[in-house]
């Protein structure tokens, strides 16, 4: 069975995070919760670095990753990962 990156991002056909993955919508999340995503990124997408962070939001967009504000049809569902392999930096 495969196992993805943490942080890794994938875009599906259904409208739901399964075990491991969560919807990538902007949310903030507790460092203590996902501190694994949190190494990995950071405050890049928002929070405060010391308590919360925030997810890439990814909502509206395409699978290739362009905004296209109020895109509905088809669209796919943005994922990441929360758990998996770590990878290593070079």
């Amino acid at each position: 069975m495969y196992e993805p990156f943490v942080g890794e991002i994938a875009y599906v056909a259904f409208n739901f995070a399964p075990p491991g993955w969560l919807v990538a919508d902007g949310r903030s999340l507790s460092i203590r919760d996902y501190q694994m995503l949190f190494a990995l990124v950071g405050t890049t997408y928002g929070g405060n670095g010391v308590t919360a962070f925030n997810l890439p939001d990814l909502r509206e967009t395409d699978g290739a990753g362009n905004k296209q504000p109020g895109y509905q049809v088809g669209k796919p569902t943005a994922l990441i990962a929360y758990q998996g392999v770590f990878p290593t930096r070079p």
